[in-house]
């Protein structure tokens, strides 16, 4: 069935991504290459104030991993932003943007002992932890640091559910909690309910984790810092609840699973900061046909899973697709430029294209800000990497 599409003076931006008009404004004057990654830095400010308001009193420390930027960086030093760092070379990237060391985290799980005297020697004193060997390197190497249990959070409901790899159970937590509290280092705990969360709840079971967790450790008494990961989500097609949702969920959590405990407080977003920020233009580099298959018209961009659209691996992350191109629209296969097989983007549900569109024609993905310039590859099949734009 075909539908109607917008004309090319009026192109539909998807709701929640109008704020990226600084991306739009760029996109449309830029004459270079695609694709290409326009970012809106005021955006990514209104993001981190917003949620410094959602969450009164709570430190963000920034996963940098989701767009390491040095504009972005610059931008959240400026703003009191702490820092989320997954090695050693994110933590010296962030110290030469003026982060200082103690609103550094040291959030990866898994490091070499080498590491972790690194960081302590650069002044780090918060790592994430979720096993006893890995404990002994915080004992060896970063003497007075805090150490912060990583629990295994449920993530059912989230685009990217992160509930295998990292994080532990309660009765090891709490047993790592107490050896590091009679070692002498600071403690507190931490979790992370996925990535692009889409159910405010899921911060409540975690928080119920925490509480048990501090509560058969033993460690009730001391002060403990609370880092409540990330999870908050950018707006993509499929829909998500606005922030105040989330704080309110979070706030209640705290209240009714926390009350008593004295609590410093942390947060590391990623994508909710940078995602609504980027808008990425791609162009098309073919329309075909496949005769017999369920949605037979392929279209063809030039940026996939190996220019920075990794997420869109299995579908689980639907960036919204515009385009200034008019006329009714039917259903299209997505797929990026490599011969690999694996670089299609939407198949398993179509995206509503114009039928007009063809080779050189523009499209644009919206909430592209985050996990796609730190995951596009250096020049797979002989494509040129993403280019960013600061807009």
């Amino acid at each position: 069935m075909l539908k109607q599409c917008g004309s090319d003076e009026n192109e539909h931006v998807p709701p929640g991504n109008a704020l990226a008009t600084g991306a739009l404004d760029f996109l449309d004057a830029d004459t270079g290459r695609t694709p290409v990654l326009a970012l809106d830095l005021g955006v990514v400010a209104d993001r981190y104030r917003a949620l410094v308001s959602a969450l009164p009193g709570t430190q963000v420390f920034y996963a940098m991993k989701a767009n390491p930027h040095p504009a972005v960086l610059d931008l959240l030093s400026s703003l009191g932003c702490g820092i989320d760092a997954a090695s050693t070379n994110e933590i010296d990237q962030a110290l030469a943007h003026g982060i200082a060391p103690e609103l550094i985290s040291y959030g990866n799980t898994v490091r070499r002992g080498s590491e972790v005297a690194h960081a302590t020697a650069a002044g780090i004193r918060l790592f994430a932890v979720d096993d006893q060997s890995e404990l002994d390197k915080l004992i060896d190497h970063a003497p007075g640091a805090a150490a912060l249990v990583r629990l295994n959070a449920e993530g059912s409901a989230a685009a990217w559910p992160l509930s295998r790899k990292f994080g532990t159970d309660v009765a090891t937590a709490a047993s790592i909690l107490r050896r590091a509290a009679d070692a002498g280092l600071g403690v507190g705990a931490t979790f992370h309910v996925g990535s692009q969360q889409s159910d405010p709840a899921s911060w409540d079971h975690a928080l119920e984790q925490v509480a048990e967790t501090v509560d058969l450790a033993g460690v009730a008494d001391r002060p403990l810092v609370l880092n409540l990961g990330g999870g908050l989500p950018s707006t993509l097609a499929d829909p998500t609840p606005a922030l105040d949702a989330f704080a309110d969920a979070i706030l209640r959590g705290i209240d009714a699973r926390l009350d008593g405990l004295d609590l410093t407080f942390a947060i590391e977003p990623g994508r909710f900061l940078v995602g609504d920020a980027g808008v990425i233009e791609a162009e098309v580099i073919g329309v075909v046909e496949r005769p017999g298959q369920e949605c037979s018209r392929w279209v063809f961009v030039d940026v996939g899973l190996f220019q920075g659209l990794s997420e869109a691996s299995g579908e689980t992350i639907r960036y919204p697709l515009t385009t200034k191109v008019a006329g009714p629209t039917a259903p299209a296969v997505v797929a990026g430029p490599t011969c690999d097989s694996t670089d299609i983007l939407y198949e398993l549900r179509p995206v509503d294209l114009p039928v007009a569109l063809t080779s050189g024609d523009r499209i644009r993905l919206h909430g592209a800000g985050a996990y796609t310039v730190s995951c596009s590859s250096l020049g797979f099949n002989g494509f040129e990497p993403l280019r960013v734009e600061i807009a």
